[in-house]
């Protein structure tokens, strides 16, 4: 008689190693804390640096007059702030002092206790224009509180001249004295 076939019996899966669990000491939780840390303060920067950029290209790169003569007006009556402005503006040395003393101006009105200045313009109406260069206005109303007395002074028109120079920029602005 013959002995009855031997079966094999299946193998027994390989058991991988299991890697010990990270100890937490305080040197550990630690670093984990400082690597969450500084990926949050990374994203916060890299957002500020987005947000930043996103501005000023913007301000040099506008597609009409109308959007470059806001966005300059924008920069120096309400942001109150040279380096935005210039984005809006033409390379003119004297046109960038002007608006500078413009700015200044209005900080220092600021720096006396209990003073404010605040700035409204209406929609622009175009004077003239070309394909390279544009004369605008606008209706602006400035609005000066002295030791809680408000004084909202008369309407006054603005114009500002544009260029085409790879985006609109503004190059000039009259203000009546």
């Amino acid at each position: 008689m013959t002995p009855p076939p031997v079966l094999d019996a299946p193998k027994a899966p390989k058991t991988r190693r299991v890697k010990r669990p990270i100890r937490r000491t305080p040197l550990t939780v630690a670093g984990f804390l400082a690597a969450g840390v500084g990926a949050v303060v990374a994203v916060v920067v890299a957002v500020a640096v987005l947000y930043v950029g996103q501005d000023a290209y913007k301000a040099g790169h506008q597609s009409t007059p109308a959007g470059a003569a806001d966005g300059f007006l924008d920069a120096m009556l309400n942001q109150r702030s040279m380096d935005l402005a210039q984005g809006y503006m033409c390379d003119s040395k004297p046109f960038h002092q002007r608006v500078a003393k413009l700015i200044k101006q209005v900080k220092d009105f600021e720096a006396q206790p209990s003073s404010s200045v605040s700035y409204l313009w209406g929609g622009f109406k175009t004077v003239s224009k070309t394909d390279s260069a544009a004369r605008l206005s606008t209706n602006v109303t400035t609005t000066t509180t002295t030791d809680g007395t408000m004084v909202d002074n008369p309407e006054q028109t603005w114009t500002l001249e544009l260029k085409s120079e790879f985006g609109w920029k503004v190059c000039g602005l009259r203000v009546p004295e």
